[in-house]
């Protein structure tokens, strides 16, 4: 049967787990792994319970998360893996230690063409225009991006940033990577922002830090 990969952890470290769930040890490093049938559910619940036992065993100890669905082979190509990858998980839990996750997600409102061009007349050069217009950030999301990284500046360790759909609005998701010690201080300052500016943003975490374990 194959392996659920949950997250890669430091050998050393011995967190409290859910009982389905196994340690596979190679060298210095060990993947928190559970048996996996052929096909893998994508029931709501199922995801769920994926998601929380990785932040209980986040909350313990410093995990390398992974997204649902990495599923190895067997238990060889558990060891295998993190034999290849040993340099980059081992990097990754240094730069992970002791943080958490916090997510700024942006709504963009986009307006819609007043004189849409038809599509058949559109040329090659049109296409591609319209492309870009349509994914680039409208210039208040934009600002707003800038403001919230400038003022969170020395918060947080690293940030990355998204645009995707979320509950059917296009979205602009800015993921920061917030040390523990700061992180009352990264949320005092957040509430500081203007609260007009605020209504355009929902915040969530914190998280075991997904949008950073590649």
């Amino acid at each position: 049967m194959s392996l659920l990969l949950y997250g890669i952890i430091y050998a050393q470290d011995k967190p409290d787990r859910d009982t389905t769930l196994s340690v596979i040890k190679a060298g210095k490093l060990s993947a928190i792994v559970a048996a996996s049938p052929q096909i893998l559910s994508r029931e709501p619940l199922d995801v769920l319970a994926y998601g929380q036992c990785i932040q209980a065993i986040h909350q313990q100890v410093t995990i390398v998360p992974m997204r649902y669905g990495s599923i190895l082979a067997d238990e060889d190509a558990v060891k295998d893996h993190l034999h290849e990858n040993k340099r980059h998980y081992r990097k990754r839990l240094n730069e992970l230690n002791q943080c958490d996750e916090i997510g700024i997600r942006l709504t963009i409102n986009v307006e819609p063409d007043s004189h849409p061009m038809p599509h058949k007349s559109l040329s090659g050069l049109h296409y591609l225009l319209e492309r870009k217009r349509a994914q680039s950030l409208p210039l208040h999301i934009e600002q707003l991006a800038d403001l919230l990284n400038t003022t969170l500046l020395g918060l947080y360790k690293e940030h990355s940033a998204d645009m995707s759909v979320f509950n059917g609005q296009q979205t602009y998701l800015i993921s920061y990577l917030v040390p523990r010690i700061y992180l009352t201080s990264f949320m005092n300052r957040l509430n500081n922002i203007r609260p007009d500016l605020l209504m355009l943003c929902s915040v969530s975490g914190p998280w075991p830090p997904y949008s950073f374990a590649n």
